[in-house]
């Protein structure tokens, strides 16, 4: 995080190729003409990469001793998936790192577990992931597992970890009793320098294996970008096939729209239900707060246990919720004491948020690579069997709560001269995380028309409004790369002005509505390779004008690399201003927008300009 950078956040760029630039001065940016980024080859097969840059006199790829040319190709034959990294040169100039990302189609299906607290035989899958439940030859666990956190309902009591002890294949170390309580402690300190206290002691630990009924909710993401969704889908129906009856199923799945969650039933009853159901093409934005908020509250209504236990399985960043944001998904399970487990697939995601809601829930993140999807069933073992066998370890950190609002929390087992570790944090007061702007239409190539599947999004928002008069919002019209610059603007235009006439239609007061366009300077995905890409930036933003969310902006210069905007950050931050730049397209190379934030109203941003130009002869907008 820069200097001034504060609470607000970049706009970074969620592709599956990286940009970093570094550069003094550029009059001329390297330009991407062609460079694709992501190739999928089977086994054994090569694959040629070609690309082509403008602006570039060299290129080099890691791991190759060559020098390329701006405009060449080279044949690989990698024997899984592989990533290569291509760094393009302007001598004494710009420089740009991306890569190129090849992945393997085979997928190896491990052999089928059963979850349950004694299967008798080892499955030696990965030992990355709980294996099974075995009687095992070793005399002490070689690792170490946080499963869920126990947040106390009482200031003064102390939190409860439950833990996984695992040997070295991933199996299950029952009846573990250590040699004495000072082979166990735990350490909890502030996130923040300001209060940062580390806090060491042993208490008595609670080491309990029990059996009982459990509802488990799969919520299952088929936006556009879930690209493996359906594999997915055939690895719940599996494993919910092979479960055990004493665990109680529902399911939803959800792109802005979320599906109807099936009733929470027992394996045989949900089964069946799960099995007639037809999961579309994976298609549409991605309304996860929406989605997984309705789940939850399905979960909690229908179940008739008190165990409850919500999963669900990410391929993206929320960009369609709109009304909804990560604080009303943690106050739903908080309320019900649902620990929310997630697991992310792939590079798209937005780790840090999901990183905050399990650990604000007291559940558990995974992050899978394309590579380990194959081990899906297997953390769902991991997940639901720790849920039912566990030992407890009290961890006295209630006196955190009067310093921080999130903490860090490592947890420890000392075995001869090995110290078994994990680590999560704990969220004791939870802020509304900056949100980027949401979607609330997307339209097919050059058209304006809005299609049904948003109609529901539209009057949600009209809703709001309404009953809302003080508040207002700007849409913000966006294009692909469909005409030119100058049509694409007006293009973008005409679609924010549609979704108005809607909203105008629905009873909003017009004076609640500003509209603006940034034609195809703004995307969310610049490298259009796929067809979901160029939909997801054919779209209408929202961006909430209210006062407590310092909405105004001045935009304060642009600068040809990122390394400029960067210096021109820390000068505006060395003068008392909030300062953060984002990548911007203009004339259809990349761009770094200064822009000086923190600014309640218009009026108030139109005073700052003023004082701005008066000072200096350099051109100021506000955003």
């Amino acid at each position: 995080m820069q200097k001034g950078l504060c609470t607000k956040k970049y706009r970074w760029i969620p592709l599956s190729i990286i940009l970093i630039l570094y550069s003094c001065s550029s009059p001329k940016p390297i330009t991407f003409n062609d460079f694709r980024g992501f190739s999928e080859i089977m086994p054994g097969d090569s694959v040629q990469l070609k690309w082509s840059f403008g602006n570039t006199d060299k290129v080099k790829i890691e791991g190759f001793d060559s020098v390329f040319a701006a405009t060449d190709s080279i044949t690989v034959h990698p024997n899984e998936t592989t990533i290569y990294y291509f760094d393009a040169f302007q001598t004494n100039q710009d420089s740009i790192r991306l890569y190129w990302r090849i992945a393997s189609k085979e997928i190896t299906k491990p052999k089928e577990t059963k979850p349950g607290p004694e299967p008798e035989t080892n499955t030696n899958l990965s030992p990355e992931f709980f294996s099974g439940s075995v009687r095992t030859s070793e005399t002490n666990p070689s690792m170490l597992k946080i499963m869920r956190i126990m947040y106390p309902e009482d200031d003064s009591e102390d939190f409860v970890a439950r833990v996984m002890l695992l040997d070295k294949n991933g199996n299950y170390f029952n009846g573990y009793k250590p040699e004495s309580e000072a082979h166990i402690f735990t350490v909890a300190a502030c996130d923040t320098d300001e209060t940062s206290e580390i806090y060491t002691k042993i208490r008595d630990e609670k080491f309990v294996k029990e059996t009982h009924n459990l509802s488990v909710a799969f919520t299952l993401d088929n936006s556009a970008q879930a690209y493996a969704s359906r594999d997915v889908f055939d690895s719940v129906k599996s494993y919910i096939r092979k479960s055990q009856n004493n665990l109680n199923w529902t399911f939803s799945y959800y792109n802005h729209n979320p599906s109807k969650s099936i009733p929470v039933s027992p394996s045989d009853k949900a089964l069946p239900i799960i099995s007639k159901m037809n999961l579309p093409e994976p298609n549409g934005l991605n309304g996860y707060y929406k989605a997984n908020c309705q789940s939850l509250w399905n979960l909690c209504t229908d179940s008739k246990e008190r165990n409850l236990v919500q999963i669900q399985i990410v391929f993206g960043a929320d960009n369609s919720s709109v009304i909804y944001n990560e604080s009303d998904v943690i106050d739903v399970a908080i309320k019900n004491r649902v620990p929310i487990y997630i697991i992310a697939i792939g590079d798209a995601v937005d780790s840090y948020t999901l990183k905050y809601i399990t650990s604000a829930t007291g559940g558990k993140f995974y992050h899978l690579t394309d590579d380990k999807i194959q081990f899906i069933k297997q953390i769902f073992d991991e997940i639901i069997f720790s849920n039912q066998n566990y030992y407890e370890i009290e961890v006295p950190a209630s006196f955190l709560k009067k310093h921080c609002s999130t903490a860090f929390l490592s947890v420890n087992i000392r075995e001869e001269e090995e110290i078994l570790t994990d680590n999560t944090h704990l969220v004791f007061e939870y802020q509304p995380l900056y949100q980027k702007y949401q979607a609330i239409a997307s339209f097919q190539e050059l058209g304006t028309e809005l299609t049904p599947d948003f109609n529901e999004n539209i009057r949600s928002l009209a809703r709001v409004l309404k009953d809302n008069p003080g508040n207002s919002i700007k849409l913000i019209g966006h294009s692909s790369y469909e005409i030119d610059e100058a049509e694409d603007i007006e293009l973008a235009k005409r679609r924010a002005e549609v979704v108005e006439s809607r909203l105008v239609e629905l009873g909003v007061d017009e004076k609640q509505v500003f509209i603006k366009s940034e034609g195809s300077n703004n995307p969310i995905y610049y490298f259009q390779e796929y067809s979901w890409q160029k939909y997801y930036n054919r779209r209408v933003d929202v961006r909430w004008l209210n006062p407590e969310l310092l909405p105004y902006e001045i935009i304060a210069g642009i600068y040809p690399s990122e390394t400029l905007a960067l210096i021109s950050v820390d000068k505006w931050s060395k003068l008392g201003k909030l300062a953060y730049y984002e990548r911007y397209l203009q004339n259809g190379n990349p761009v770094y927008r200064i822009k000086l934030w923190g600014f309640r109203t218009r009026d108030q941003a139109v005073q700052e300009l003023n004082k701005l130009k008066k000072k200096s002869k350099d051109s100021y907008n506000i955003d």
